[in-house]
């Protein structure tokens, strides 16, 4: 008899938990695919495919909030139709009558951690690959409705396009305007073409990156303008697999062990290390300059190259001043990347020695001063972009010495004295400031815009992982407490299937996601200002909502079972 009265309880759960989960899933899934296809001017076609690879993410909010439904509609059924008065006159406990619901709560419950755990980051990589193989078609789209790039350009670091005219059967672009711009928005360098051919590819690190071919291109950078047909690379960045919340447990345990596995961390990680690898290297060429010698030796392969001075200055950049939107005025603290060597009382003097290359002659230069120049480049990290020779008096060698006055010396790079102690340093050397011994000085933007914000990304990821790690376990502890109240509401104010109950059965969804939502904002925000105080608050609001849950659901049934 038991059994029966279980098995006729849970198939009319089941059927009114289906239905809710489908049209819950199907409403909510839809209001979050318009956004992005009216943003990204997503093709109608790829639609379906989209909306598969969000449904996990939609069923993590709908399946607690339509099993909660099902238990209160079903129940009060049972309780208005005096089907519950009937059993218990025959003996049955309300608990004996609720273990349809329970056996509910746990299926949903677990579904839910698995969704949340494994299920939604695998399907939003896949959102994210079916937007990567179909990123010509998007960029195409929004040139044709836009006229440029901003809507999909969010994504786009520092990269804005306009165009006159689109030929995506030729993956072609006419009349051409790239323009660069830095971290202040303001302009790097501007690209004109008359066409532009629109290329993607990986990169050594395998991200993926688009590659503007133009034709005919002027090139206006620092006042020069340079002719000619360049590549023109920018990156395509990702728009979820970054976000902590979108990672897998296993991921997430790896990342809190390694913290330079997530990419934004890793991003910050590598630039820090390559501007303290070009400060270090000038306070090390200094030294060799101050030494007996007064020299230094760099190479490219076989090919070597001796500078003799006595002191290498770095250049420190002006700070600059930007006024903000509110009207204050905030200095910009720009990066170290030159340094000037020079020859006290006299002039640098430069040889160059090409020993397996017998068409080349050994060079030799003397110049007032010469300038080291390094930028970040991500495939050639300890490469000096460029030795710059102002005002070169003499050469000897093939070069013509009557046109030469300034002359730029590529191909160098930094001595592996010089670069492996902060190749092979870790983030934590990186975080302990005396564990990277070379560098004795730093300047102010290695400080405040790269090492001090680098560590409070490390601890705002570490906060990040730990929330999200009670988030998700919290959703899936949410279904077990608020079917079982459902359960019990349902029994205690019995009102068939009408609005009222409908709208109660919401009753508790609100109080658990609301403070789970809350609880996780208040987490991470606060957590910024002090990590351990505030970072406790907000997990204890996080899980207040279900504490409450627990404490409504013991009166509750304990109401019932003095009846």
């Amino acid at each position: 008899m038991i059994y029966t009265l279980h098995r006729y309880i849970f198939s009319d759960l089941i059927k009114t938990f289906l239905i809710a989960t489908f049209v819950l899933a199907m409403i909510l899934g839809l209001g979050l695919m318009i956004g992005p296809m009216r943003r990204l001017g997503i093709d109608p076609i790829k639609v379906p495919e989209l909306f598969l690879c969000t449904l996990p993410m939609t069923l993590v909010m709908v399946l607690p909030i339509a099993a909660l439904l099902s238990a209160t509609l079903n129940y009060g059924r049972l309780s208005a139709d005096n089907e519950i008065a009937a059993c218990r006159a025959s003996g049955i406990s309300i608990l004996t009558m609720v273990y349809p619901a329970l056996i509910l709560a746990l299926i949903v419950g677990v579904a839910t951690l698995l969704l949340a755990f494994h299920v939604v980051p695998y399907f939003t990589q896949q959102f994210e690959n079916i937007l990567q193989k179909d990123s010509k078609a998007l960029i195409f789209r929004n040139i044709q409705k836009y006229g440029n790039l901003n809507s999909f350009g969010s994504k786009l670091k520092g990269i804005k396009i306009a165009v006159d005219h689109v030929v995506p059967e030729k993956d072609l672009l006419v009349n051409v305007a790239v323009i660069k711009l830095n971290k202040e928005e303001k302009v790097i360098s501007v690209d004109t073409a008359k066409e532009v051919y629109i290329n993607f590819r990986k990169n050594s690190s395998g991200k993926s990156e688009v590659v503007l071919q133009t034709i005919n291109t002027k090139h206006l950078d620092n006042t020069k303008l340079i002719s000619g047909d360049i590549d023109i690379v920018f990156p395509m960045a990702s728009m979820w697999k970054d976000d902590i919340k979108f990672k897998r447990l296993e991921e997430m345990q790896k990342i809190r062990r390694d913290l330079t596995l997530f990419g934004p961390i890793q991003e910050k990680f590598l630039n820090t290390k390559a501007q303290m690898k070009k400060e270090y290297f000038y306070q090390w060429a200094n030294e060799k300059f101050q030494s007996p010698s007064h020299s230094l030796d760099l190479y490219h392969g076989k090919d070597r190259i001796r500078i003799r001075a006595t002191a290498c200055q770095i250049i420190v950049p002006a700070v600059t001043k930007k006024k903000t939107k509110r009207g204050k005025i905030k200095e910009i603290i720009n990066p170290i990347t030159s340094a000037i060597v020079t020859f006290s009382g006299g002039d640098v003097i430069v040889e160059q020695y090409f020993p397996e290359r017998p068409d080349r002659w050994s060079k030799l230069y003397v110049a007032k001063n010469v300038v080291f120049e390094i930028n970040s480049y991500e495939s050639k990290p300890n490469l000096i972009s460029k030795i710059a020779l102002n005002n070169v008096q003499f050469t000897s060698g093939n070069d013509d010495t009557s046109s030469l006055a300034e002359m730029d010396i590529l191909g160098y790079v930094m001595p592996p004295e010089v670069a492996d102690p902060f190749d092979q340093a870790s983030l934590n050397d990186l975080l302990v400031s005396e564990a990277v011994a070379p560098l004795k000085e730093s300047s102010s933007y290695l400080q405040q815009k790269l090492l001090l914000p680098l560590k409070k990304e490390c601890g705002r990821l570490l906060v990040g992982i730990n929330v999200e790690l009670h988030s998700r376990l919290a959703f899936g502890v949410s279904c077990v407490v608020m079917v079982l109240f459902g359960a019990a509401l349902g029994i205690y104010l019995p009102s068939g299937p009408s609005l009222s109950a409908f709208g109660l059965s919401f009753l508790p969804a609100v109080i658990c996601m609301a403070t789970i939502s809350t609880g996780k904002h208040m987490a991470i925000d606060l957590g910024n200002i002090q990590l351990e105080d505030n970072v406790l608050q907000g997990l204890l609001f996080l899980w207040s909502g279900i504490a409450v849950m627990i404490i409504a659901n013991l009166k509750l049934y304990g109401i019932l079972l003095k009846r």
